[in-house]
């Protein structure tokens, strides 16, 4: 891939700053083997003059949900140092991670030699770190993006399925209790538009999200005060999980709100 990369980039007359991924046990991209990824950091110092060799990288969380603990990214200091003895010359960038190693800024925990992450979820979506990992961000909004759906029923119904149960539309058996007869909001969407109804975040926390099928998502709103009727528009904040959803699916009307 490098080599091809250094062949198109010569061919457009330019040159291409890579940074090259280490494995630490996320099990998604980069070199698992560091004497290999060392060697690779080289041919691209040494070798392939339309490549510039700018850092080295890690990406933790996304697949393998390693959590990037002081001691882990300090394992990509170690590779770091390593490729900069072989090649004679400091790197320009190494780099943590991204929102999900934002923890050890707030901590003041991020070892010396880390001096980039790849930011962009938490500063969109300031909610996550607090729901995932209950750090919160002050001073960042947190209604970037803002979820809305239109209520298309409220009716009083039991809490409890009536009926023999087997499994929902997806093939599981939701777990069901029973707290007698309750207010009950039909949205118009579901789990085609957002992927998992329990990262949504009502923005009224008097109501709760009792589940969803593919297009519908069910809530009580029984404790809530305000009262809610047909075509009134329940508003939801995000984290990545459901964002990426919405943001892909073409059932979801997406709306630009800019300053004056």
């Amino acid at each position: 891939m490098l080599r091809a990369l250094n062949k198109a980039a010569g061919e457009a007359g330019k040159v291409h700053h890579v940074i090259i991924m280490a494995n630490l046990g996320n099990l998604r991209e980069g070199f698992w083997d560091k004497d290999e990824m060392v060697d690779v950091c080289a041919e691209v110092e040494e070798h392939m003059d339309n490549l510039d060799l700018a850092g080295v990288g890690v990406n933790v969380g996304c697949y393998g949900s390693v959590v990037a603990t002081p001691e882990k990214l300090q394992e990509l200091v170690d590779v770091a140092r390593r490729v900069e003895e072989r090649i004679g010359r400091k790197l320009d960038i190494v780099s943590g991670g991204a929102s999900s190693s934002y923890m050890r800024v707030l901590d003041g925990n991020i070892p010396e030699g880390i001096n980039n992450l790849r930011m962009g979820e938490e500063i969109l979506l300031p909610q996550d770190l607090l729901y995932l990992y209950g750090y919160p961000l002050n001073g960042m909004y947190d209604d970037v993006f803002t979820l809305e759906s239109q209520v298309i029923e409220v009716r009083d119904k039991p809490s409890y399925s009536v009926g023999e149960l087997g499994v929902d539309a997806f093939g599981h058996k939701p777990v069901y209790i029973d707290k007698g007869i309750r207010r009950k909001v039909l949205l118009a969407m579901g789990h085609l538009d957002y992927c998992d109804y329990k990262d949504l975040i009502p923005q009224d926390k008097d109501v709760e999200i009792l589940g969803c099928s593919s297009d519908h998502t069910i809530m009580d709103v029984t404790d809530a005060p305000r009262t809610y009727h047909v075509g009134d528009i329940v508003k939801f904040n995000l984290i990545y999980g459901t964002n990426l959803f919405l943001c892909h699916s073409q059932n979801v009307q997406k709306v630009f709100i800019g300053e004056e």
